[in-house]
């Protein structure tokens, strides 16, 4: 890895070009493992990656977009229960980018929004790498619902919900 920056996606300028980097990839624990550009695009058109309660980032090694990290619920800061999807490029996974993302968003959130006091995540029971990062950057593992992830195969899986405490964050950065 080069030095990893996060830009905003600008919508509707980069729409296409967001569209066709969804659709080339395979998201293996998304609840759309495959995407048409058309579905890209709907759900762009839809607002799912930018709006009042939403915003997105592109993650960035050396001039290549090789992730996405979209926040949502964003309407629920004062509640303390915003959310985020991370996705990384296939050829990117399992070099440790996304515990360096999570560290950075959980970062950039605690230090924007002074009266946040929770950020949560969740994932799939079966995508292990994401449990580990989310562990490792001090989430805590605070429940499963259970067959709560459709899937595309019709099998539904357990979702297994993360969150930190903004307490819990100064810690962490008081230990390093």
């Amino acid at each position: 890895m080069q030095k990893i920056s996060y830009e905003i996606v600008s919508l509707p300028e980069e729409r296409d070009q967001l569209a066709d980097w969804l659709a080339e990839q395979p998201w293996p624990f998304h609840v759309c493992t495959e995407m048409s550009r058309d579905q890209a695009l709907g759900m762009i058109d839809r607002g799912h990656f930018r709006g009042p309660d939403q915003e997105s980032y592109w993650i960035v090694d050396d001039q290549r977009k090789i992730g996405l990290v979209r926040l949502m619920d964003l309407n629920d800061i004062d509640e303390g229960n915003p959310m985020f999807d991370l996705r990384l490029v296939e050829s990117m996974r399992g070099r440790g980018l996304g515990q360096f993302t999570v560290r950075w968003l959980t970062n950039l959130l605690f230090n924007r929004y002074p009266q946040l006091n929770r950020l949560a995540g969740n994932t799939r029971d079966d995508n292990r790498a994401m449990q580990k990062v989310f562990e490792r950057c001090g989430y805590i593992k605070e429940g499963c619902f259970r067959e709560a992830w459709p899937a595309a195969s019709g099998r539904p899986y357990d979702s297994v919900y993360y969150g930190i405490l903004r307490n819990e964050w100064r810690q962490q950065l008081e230990q390093l």
